[in-house]
């Protein structure tokens, strides 16, 4: 699994044009092959942070979406960040949930 995530700061001015621009991308990211998730976030407490979090099943599926027209609007969209917009990949390879907690807090310390 890979997890993708983007931080644009938006403007003050056209935060919410961006952020309705961001929104409307999420469903057609959701859309394509190998999208696990694709979530759109506000971050608190410095509102002008847009952050969009996707998980991709494989390598070749990420590669598809960063060469497709959806991923080409995200991109025109990076340009109106005030500071450079930040972009990560994270390539997963153990997902674990509650069960990690559970069993780290069963061990006695």
């Amino acid at each position: 699994m890979i997890i993708e995530l983007l931080s644009i700061a938006a403007p003050n001015r056209k935060r919410l044009e961006i952020g309705k621009a961001l929104s409307s991308l999420v469903g057609a990211i959701e859309l394509q092959p190998g999208c696990m998730s694709c979530h759109l976030s506000q971050v608190w407490p410095m509102q002008d942070e847009l952050r969009i979090a996707a998980r991709w099943d494989t390598h070749e599926n990420l590669l598809g979406h960063l060469r497709s027209e959806v991923y080409k609007k995200l991109l025109l969209l990076m340009e109106f960040s005030t500071t450079p917009p930040v972009l990560e990949f994270f390539a997963v390879r153990e997902f674990r949930g509650l069960d990690l907690v559970e069993t780290a807090r069963s061990v006695p310390s």
